[in-house]
């Protein structure tokens, strides 16, 4: 069980935090400028010892950055994940991330007969063709402005992915420690959301 987290200087606690929730690894996103320089830092090693708890990186990025990152990775794979918005299409054909996130969160006005999820049946379809998982974020639901339509949108969304069998991931992506919440927690969440069998991020569907 792999969560994702958002850090800024503070992975160790994020590692103590995860160690106690029962996660096996934490997968940590950075800004592009960053990725290059964060190997998760020494203190960020001890506690990988210390805790027995594997650490993970990869690259966060807005849909504007991501035709620049195969000149700034010069070839080299990294896992990225993008935060859902109006230029989703573009991602998912191009096949520009691993994985794109927070659907739901993106800020829409609801149809009157169903919600502005975000997914569509095509971008699921290519979604499946390309290997790119899409993201449920609690995060999203924590910070939401209206954590009603937020959850309507979730259940859409699950319901869409389960239909066209897109490959998914659930995790917190927090930005603070306290905001992760334990792995039964989260499956449990989820499954009241709709979704049959959430899992999370696999080590395999990385690169």
């Amino acid at each position: 069980m792999i969560d994702i987290a958002v850090p800024s200087g503070n992975e160790q606690e994020f590692l103590e935090m995860g160690k106690g929730l029962g996660y096996k690894g934490i997968c940590f996103l950075y800004r592009l400028n960053d990725y290059f320089n964060a190997d998760c830092s020494s203190a960020n090693r001890d506690a990988k010892r210390t805790l027995t708890i594997k650490t993970y990186k990869g690259i966060i990025a807005d849909a504007g950055e991501a035709g620049r990152l195969k000149l700034r990775l010069k070839g080299e794979k990294a896992f990225v994940a993008i935060k859902s918005n109006g230029e989703d299409m573009e991602i998912v054909k191009d096949r520009k991330a691993n994985l794109i996130f927070s659907f739901e969160g993106a800020l829409r006005k609801d149809f009157m007969h169903h919600r502005a999820s975000g997914l569509n049946h095509i971008l699921c379809r290519l979604a499946k063709e390309n290997s790119i998982s899409i993201g449920f974020s609690l995060n999203s639901l924590l910070n939401s402005n209206n954590s009603s339509v937020t959850l309507g949108r979730l259940m859409q969304n699950i319901m869409l992915c389960q239909k066209f069998r897109v490959d998914t991931a659930i995790a917190s992506f927090a930005t603070k420690p306290f905001e992760m919440r334990s792995p039964h927690d989260l499956e449990s969440l989820f499954r009241v959301l709709g979704h049959k069998n959430p899992e999370f991020l696999k080590e395999t569907s990385m690169f």
